[in-house]
This record gives C-alpha cells, sequence and structure tokens, in this order.
C-alpha cells in the first residue's frame, strides 16, 4: 500500500514541478570592449536582432572602409536564437571586414 501511495506522491509532484525558464533574451545597449559601438537587441521575426545606436568617428571609418556608408542603423547581429539555456547562436556582421560571420552569445 505504502508503494502506490508513493508512486502517486511522486507523479504529483513531476506534474507540479515547474518547467525550467528560458533565459531571457539579450536586451538593453551593449558597449564593444573598446566602447566604440553601441549595440541595442529587440525581437525581430522568431529572433534577436541587434542595430548600432552609436558609434565613435574611428568605427564609423572603419565602417566605411569595409563597405558600409552608414554604421548607425546597421543590423550587427542577426537571427540570434537560444540553442541552450543562457546561450544563442546566430549571424554576426562585421562591417569593417564586410563579412558575415557564426557567432554566439552567452
Amino acid at each position: 500500500m505504502l508503494f502506490k501511495y508513493s508512486a502517486a506522491i511522486l507523479a504529483l509532484s513531476l506534474v507540479a514541478a515547474p518547467v525550467a525558464a528560458r533565459t531571457p533574451p539579450p536586451a538593453g545597449i551593449w558597449a564593444n570592449p573598446h566602447n566604440t559601438v553601441h549595440v541595442t537587441f529587440k525581437r525581430c521575426r522568431d529572433a534577436i536582432c541587434g542595430t548600432v545606436v552609436w558609434a565613435s568617428r574611428t568605427a564609423i571609418e572603419d565602417a566605411q572602409r569595409g563597405g558600409v556608408d552608414q554604421l548607425v542603423g546597421e543590423e550587427l547581429f542577426r537571427d540570434f536564437v537560444e540553442d541552450e539555456p543562457g546561450r544563442w547562436s546566430g549571424e554576426v556582421f562585421i562591417p569593417d571586414v564586410g563579412q558575415t560571420v557564426s557567432g554566439t552569445i552567452t
């Protein structure tokens, strides 16, 4: 009889256990390590994207040499999705070399 009650309690505790919450997406304004570019993150389609909201004169000139006319407003982080808790993966556009690479945010 004790086994039946234990099994019932275990079953109820499994049903009542909270589902692991997903990590909140990147938010706010982020700065690169040299504080020459500031990016804001927002939801775009079914993912997260990051767009330049401020850039230093040096960063703007570097981007222009890479073929980007307007760095402010450029989407640098594209289609980032959470592939495991606390880890977001997507594409990163590097304006000063004009290339897109895979990247992660943790």
